[in-house]
């Protein structure tokens, strides 16, 4: 197990990040114990400022998520969604009060 890999047996660690995803709206679909699922595989990294955590297509936890747990990766999916969703919303309305009137 890699050293900043959470422990999947429900250490203390792992149940605090639960506790902290579980509030997250990406997560909003999943239970507990599909958290507990996902915490198992998070790492914590420390980055400096302008570090890129990530690139589209590296994340090779959730694409094992994907291929052995299909309704969990799903209900991540369903998470994002509703995500961009919102988000799309939120600036959308944005965009239209900060048009001019037409004529």
């Amino acid at each position: 197990m890699h050293p900043n890999q959470l422990d999947p047996g429900g250490s203390d660690t792992n149940g605090e990040l639960v506790d902290f995803i579980i509030n997250l709206p990406l997560f909003e679909y999943l239970e507990r114990d599909e958290l507990i699922d996902v915490a198992a595989r998070m790492d914590f990294i420390d980055l400096d400022p302008g570090e890129v955590l990530f690139n589209a297509w590296d994340k090779m936890a959730f694409e094992d998520i994907l291929s052995k747990k299909v309704n969990l990766g799903v209900n991540i999916l369903k998470g994002l969604a509703n995500l961009l969703s919102i988000n799309l919303k939120k600036t959308s309305s944005r965009l239209a009060d900060n048009m001019l009137p037409m004529g």
